[in-house]
């Protein structure tokens, strides 16, 4: 299925996000590298288009952010090759397209098609949003596995929460590391739904952002309670690994 390989590219540039939102010092080709991956996500699946648009927003808005030692001359030019790396894909679909002269069944077998077919879905349907979000909820629970795997990310999160309210200082990084993998999780549970179809396998484009939320809820509170030492923090770390 093609919502295999998107998560395949998402997982990579969640990845790769990471190593740039915590390192100041990463090189240029990083970035070409994570715009590439971005801007061929298009290609492998339009219903993935939301969870990279948040990835790429947020890695300009890292980029831009105040940092230490970086000139503004050098921000700049690692959005350049960001934004190269993103146009690149594209560029090279283009040429292909247009020396094979296959533009227009490519633009409307793909991208037209595919667009009606996200507004309504197959019944050419519209439903409320409150529909869209019993009907997901009882998708995630139809299979098995699917709701052994939800459950667990939740528990973790959760436990991961309770311990980040019960220490309320947060680094500023974690807190948008945070904000980012909410709006990553919001984003994928809103490209699975907007179809309107609600097929069993749509839920896969929402594992790679909930093991993201849910691993940056734990380690989040991990940092804090490895930085405070209360009373029984390795017996809370070790569940808090364990549910995770």
């Amino acid at each position: 299925d093609s919502g295999h390989v998107s998560m395949l590219l998402i997982s990579a540039a969640i990845f790769i996000f990471s190593s740039l939102f915590f390192s100041s010092r990463a090189g240029h080709l990083r970035h070409f590298i994570l715009g590439l991956i971005l801007g061929s996500v298009a290609y492998t699946k339009l219903q993935a288009v939301p969870i990279a648009l948040v990835i790429a927003a947020m890695q300009i808005a890292v980029t831009l952010a105040p940092k230490d030692g970086l000139t503004l001359k050098r921000k700049i030019t690692r959005l350049c090759f960001f934004a190269g790396g993103g146009i690149l894909p594209s560029a090279i679909l283009v040429l292909y397209l247009f020396f094979n002269r296959a533009f227009e069944a490519f633009w409307q077998e793909y991208v037209i098609y595919n667009s009606i077919y996200a507004a309504g879905g197959v019944h050419r349907i519209t439903l409320d949003w409150w529909v869209k979000a019993i009907r997901f909820i009882r998708l995630i629970f139809d299979f098995l596995e699917n709701s052994f795997f939800f459950i667990a990310l939740f528990s973790s999160s959760l436990l991961g929460f309770v311990l980040l309210a019960w220490r309320s200082h947060i680094t500023a990084p974690r807190k948008y590391l945070i904000i980012f993998s909410l709006l990553l999780v919001a984003s994928a549970v809103y490209a699975a739904a907007k179809p309107n179809n609600f097929f069993a396998y749509y839920t896969t484009i929402v594992f790679v952002p909930a093991v993201f939320l849910s691993g940056v809820f734990a380690g989040s509170a991990l940092d804090i309670l490895e930085s405070r030492h209360p009373p029984g923090m390795p017996r809370m770390r070790n569940s808090l690994l364990a549910v995770f």
